[in-house]
């Protein structure tokens, strides 16, 4: 995509003004890998109950837009049944940019919708410090839907000590995703990383593993993200990425730098994890660029991954291939 595209001001001021950060209305042809972003630039001055009702319909345009349904009902139920087990990976290892609490009840809301049993329903991340330090509340037995780490308290599921294989890359899954799941909604956040290059849906799930570590100073964690993505139980189970990019750390990251982050007011939602991958990446270097800072290929931190898991049919990273779509409603309203 041509990243020129990407900003347009809603002012018509020049970019350097500080105005709006935008997506174009829609790239690309039908059939393609979907992308949607949908953002609601008056949030900040909405109260707390308009603006979760406010996320909850971003989050179903979103879904709707990517499943091609026209209801919310209809969406959700295009990709879970009744009998499911699902599991919603958050990411909270950087605290106050974590999937926000609006988001993951629209998330639960929506698959609630789709019959699945709030009791079969799991939010996870890799430890209970990190959803504690995120302002979750752990609650590991039902009624649900449950919250809890894979590790951090003393009937924590822990790693299925079989090891899995790809490629270079041999890790340990949690137990949470490799035991009785059946599907899984992956809930990334948008930041740079100081290894990666960014974290977005792919690498939200090194939080998925015992030893991530092992990877974060290799090529730029290549192909090591792609491997891990092509685990049966991550690969077969994933059925939907449904993103927070209500605030974007575009430099600092994986940990929080508040200097350094923009507020976006936006979800995003897709099926195919390359293809939502790169488009988080030319927003992050779209707002890099007009900060004043080089894009992350120009950095010593290149986000080698995109490319290997593309190789690995994980998904595309091909703009010809991808069809983004875009709307923010408190221009639509005006």
């Amino acid at each position: 995509m041509d990243r020129r595209r990407f900003i347009r001001s809603a002012s018509g001021l020049a970019i350097a003004s500080g105005a709006g950060l935008l997506l174009p209305t829609s790239a690309r042809s039908a059939g393609a890998s979907r992308v949607a972003f949908y953002r609601h630039s008056g949030l900040p001055q909405q109260d707390a109950a308009a603006r979760a009702q406010t996320v909850r319909e971003l989050v179903n345009l979103a879904v709707c837009t990517v499943t091609e349904r026209q209801t919310a009902e209809q969406a959700w139920k295009r990709l879970f049944v009744p009998s499911d087990v699902v599991v919603v990976k958050v990411n909270c290892m950087a605290g106050l940019l974590a999937p926000s609490p609006d988001v993951i009840a629209a998330v639960v809301e929506g698959l609630k919708t789709a019959g699945v049993d709030p009791d079969h329903i799991t939010i996870f991340d890799k430890e209970d410090r990190d959803l504690l330090g995120a302002g979750y509340t752990l609650n590991p037995k039902p009624p649900g839907p449950l919250c809890f780490g894979t590790v951090g308290g003393p009937t924590g599921p822990g790693y299925n000590p079989r090891f899995v294989t790809r490629g270079s890359a041999t890790f340990c899954l949690s137990n949470i995703v490799d035991e009785k799941t059946t599907a899984i909604v992956n809930v990334p956040v948008v930041k740079d990383h100081i290894f990666a290059g960014i974290t977005g849906a792919l690498k939200n799930h090194f939080g998925t593993i015992h030893n991530p570590e092992d990877f974060h100073y290799l090529n730029n964690c290549s192909p090591a993200v792609a491997e891990v993505n092509l685990a049966p139980s991550l690969k077969a189970k994933q059925r939907l990425i449904v993103g927070d990019a209500l605030h974007v750390q575009y430099e600092g990251g994986p940990s929080y730098q508040a200097d350094r982050v923009y507020d976006y007011w936006g979800v995003f939602a897709g099926i195919d994890p390359v293809a939502v991958d790169s488009q988080l990446l030319i927003l992050i270097d779209t707002l890099r660029q007009q900060n004043g800072l080089p894009t992350i290929k120009e950095t010593d931190r290149p986000c080698r991954y995109l490319e290997a898991a593309a190789e690995r049919e994980i998904g595309t990273s091909n703009p010809a291939q991808i069809e983004l779509i875009y709307q923010d409603l408190a221009e639509s309203a005006g």
